[in-house]
């Protein structure tokens, strides 16, 4: 009975002993407490494998940095060879080719405006002891508008300022009306006094022309023409024209200057000057001169507007 109980006991020792010898060795980093709570077993841990692996981990990122550096290093040669074998031949050629530009002033007229072209001037009379001047000028340019401010020099007198504006391709007289001399003047001469150009950029008008002929088109009609002998006002020439407006664009204050015309030469100038010019109005003009035996057969109306500033036109409804 007694050696029944020491065996049962005998054997649950050693159960328990087994017991013991089954559990997993518990870790000493699992057995660390930290007593701030600011550095866990986690940090711990990774900061362990950073200080065992740090050399390796060293000497992965030099192995990387010297790969690229060779790596850039190749391509420079590459790129560097390229250039000394044929980029700097080309370059050189290239070099040569730009000092060797035949007129640069004719390279440089394609970007700029290009001067004036200013014909004779011209004496005509326009009334007892009054003359008028003019010159006949030219814009060449394609996409430029000249602005001018211009006077005359008779002698050592010189006439006041006036002011046109030439439009792209235009040709139109410069005169200056009412001079006065008891004398024929001699020795006169046009003197510019200033040009300011104004670039049309293509965003704004691509084809000039057509807008110039859409814009502007003033044609003549019932021309007559009465010589002072035949006037009701003996003294003066009656002149007498309608001019119509055959665009969609009324415009304020439009300038124009006649040209009176016996055959096909100028024999004088008149100034003419409207209120506003509507659209598909038409304008009864009657125009007076008292230059003694004045002879003309027909007319020419000439615009020196700006068509291009919006404010010259009158908007619709007003």
């Amino acid at each position: 009975m007694v050696t029944s109980v020491k065996e049962n006991s005998t054997e649950k020792l050693l159960d328990v002993i087994r017991g013991i010898n089954h559990k997993k060795p518990q870790k000493k980093m699992s057995r660390y407490i930290d007593a701030t709570g600011e550095f866990s077993n986690r940090n711990l841990s990774l900061a362990t494998w950073y200080i065992r692996h740090k050399i390796i981990l060293q000497n992965i990122g030099l192995t990387i940095l010297i790969v690229f550096c060779i790596f850039t290093l190749g391509i420079s040669v590459i790129g560097w060879g390229g250039y000394l074998f044929f980029g700097y031949g080309e370059d050189r050629a290239r070099l040569v080719s730009l000092s060797q530009l035949e007129n640069y002033t004719n390279f440089h007229t394609r970007y700029s405006a290009v001067d004036i072209k200013v014909k004779d001037t011209k004496v005509y009379p326009s009334g007892e002891d009054r003359f008028a001047f003019a010159s006949l000028i030219q814009n060449p340019n394609e996409r430029y508008i000249a602005h001018i401010k211009f006077s005359y020099l008779v002698g050592k007198s010189k006439t006041s300022i006036d002011y046109v504006t030439v439009l792209p391709n235009q040709e139109v007289p410069l005169v200056v009306f009412g001079y006065e001399s008891f004398t024929f003047p001699s020795n006169v001469r046009l003197f510019i006094e200033d040009i300011t150009w104004e670039y049309i950029d293509p965003h704004d008008t691509s084809n000039v022309g057509e807008y110039m002929q859409e814009h502007e088109q003033v044609t003549l009609d019932q021309f007559v023409y009465t010589p002072a002998r035949g006037a009701t006002d003996a003294v003066t020439h009656q002149i007498e024209f309608a001019m119509i407006n055959d665009t969609a664009y009324g415009y304020w204050q439009p300038r124009f200057i006649v040209e009176l015309l016996n055959g096909s030469q100028a024999v004088g100038y008149l100034p003419l000057t409207l209120d506003v010019f509507r659209a598909g109005e038409v304008k009864n003009v009657d125009l007076r001169s008292t230059v003694d035996s004045l002879q003309i057969t027909n007319i020419r109306v000439i615009p020196i507007n700006n068509i291009f500033d919006p404010s010259f036109f009158v908007a619709p409804g007003e």
